[in-house]
């Protein structure tokens, strides 16, 4: 396989990025078009500047595309950025167990499965490097013989499967078995196998945490690759798969045999995603699962839109899904949680006196927020929160703020920041926040927000 220059540029949603800045590091006029067709980023009116609309990985020719969720534009750091692109990639894999392929179309874009002719090439490498930390190279116990081979003969089997023809000076044989070719076959595979290691290391082990690996990968002086057709490594490695029956080995050579055959097909520019244009959603299911949500026990409480016509039919429609529903009890009360996961990097500033806000949600939501606390208007104290990701916030949660419309309601939206590195890591671990914890920290904002 042929070793390339790989190069990895960070990138943070939604941020503004001039043609000049990506083309100084290297990305073409052909590779942003191929960026845009597939969506991942788009031209401002400008016509000058680039916004990405995607979370993850891109890969395109040998360039790797880290893209950082939007909330993480005061990471300077490159080790911060690894960090954080560690993280988010671990939850997109949790989060991608959670999605039906039928249906949910980023569902795409987030397979690990080696059979999948969409898997892309950071999760090929993943399992390959992960693999060879398990495993080791790939060999096969037992070898096969090949009949009348140009190598060290097999007598054995030669004297077993053939009639010798019987002389005065003994037995001859016109035919024989050789190990040669399985040995010639076996060779290269493992060199193959070597090969897509080093290219993985290289290109995506400090992303996936293999930083040093390649370090390991064991040389093979005589390595038969250079002077090897893509024909012939790919019906090897065919012939390989046909003749075993092990688990491993098989799911092992059909990745090497995707990764071959990209590299050396000449209609592909190297091009996969990994990752999601909706990170909205995956973090609502970060602080649902991490909060301990209770919508689905309490969904039959919001009543449903009736639609009725003039001969008095009526039929019912879907109605108003918060993202998060939950109870606590505190020594005093009980008090009722509508939490709404909002993913917007929201920023409180102050200037001359004078109060600003960035990036935040619109009126919608700020009104359907507020509707969701009337349908639960018989509760008597209820609490409503927007929870925005933080990257560097001192408290797992902390109310920074409120949202008030007294024509809706007397009392506030509460503001909370959420640090997203924490519920991130307890995400992937399967994790909830401490109810104590919880607890305390609703009583202690309680008081600001209940009018």
């Amino acid at each position: 396989m042929r070793e390339r220059q790989t190069g990895l540029i960070f990138l943070i949603e939604e941020e503004h990025y001039s043609l000049n800045h990506l083309q100084s590091m290297g990305l073409g006029e052909k590779d942003l078009n191929r960026l845009n067709i597939s969506n991942v980023c788009s031209r401002l009116r400008d016509g000058e500047h680039i916004s990405f609309g995607f979370v993850g990985v891109v890969t395109i020719k040998e360039f790797v595309l880290v893209i950082l969720p939007k909330f993480c534009t005061d990471i300077k750091v490159d080790m911060e950025k690894y960090r954080m692109i560690r993280l988010v990639l671990k939850v997109l894999e949790r989060y991608s167990l959670s999605l039906d392929r039928r249906y949910e179309g980023d569902a795409f874009f987030l397979t690990r499965d080696i059979d999948d002719s969409e898997i892309s090439e950071i999760s090929l490498a993943d399992y390959l490097l992960r693999d060879y930390v398990f495993h080791g190279i790939y060999r096969r116990e037992n070898r096969d013989s090949l009949l009348n081979g140009t190598d060290h003969i097999d007598w054995l089997r030669t004297i077993t499967d053939v009639i010798p023809i019987i002389t005065e000076y003994g037995p001859v044989y016109h035919e024989h078995y050789s190990d040669l070719y399985e040995y010639e076959d076996l060779n290269l595979i493992s060199s193959l196998h070597r090969s897509c290691l080093r290219r993985c290391s290289i290109k995506f082990g400090p992303l996936l945490e293999y930083d040093d690996i390649s370090d390991y990968i064991p040389s093979n002086p005589l390595e038969p690759i250079e002077k090897t057709t893509e024909d012939h490594m790919l019906s090897v490695l065919q012939r390989e798969l046909n003749q075993t029956y092990i688990i491993r080995n098989i799911r092992l050579l059909k990745a090497l045999y995707t990764m071959i055959s990209r590299e050396f097909s000449p209609n592909t520019d190297n091009f996969s995603l990994y990752g999601t244009r909706n990170f909205n959603l995956v973090w609502e299911k970060v602080c649902s699962d991490t909060l301990g949500n209770f919508y689905h026990t309490l969904k039959n409480e919001i009543p449903k839109p009736q639609w009725i016509d003039l001969s008095g039919l009526i039929i019912e429609k879907s109605t108003l899904k918060p993202d998060i529903l939950m109870e606590i009890s505190s020594s005093e009360k009980k008090i009722f949680l509508i939490m709404d996961a909002k993913y917007y990097n929201l920023k409180f500033s102050a200037e001359g006196g004078l109060l600003k806000v960035e990036n935040n949600p619109g009126i919608a939501d700020v009104i359907k927020q507020f509707a969701y606390e009337r349908v639960f208007q018989e509760k008597e104290n209820k609490l409503n929160l927007f929870l925005f990701p933080e990257n560097d916030s001192e408290k797992l949660l902390d109310m920074v703020g409120m949202v008030s419309m007294p024509f809706m309601s007397p009392n506030p939206i509460g503001v909370v920041y959420v640090d997203a590195k924490k519920v991130f890591d307890m995400y992937i671990k399967g994790e909830i926040i401490m109810r104590e914890r919880l607890e305390n920290f609703i009583v202690e904002i309680f008081p600001k927000l209940k009018r």
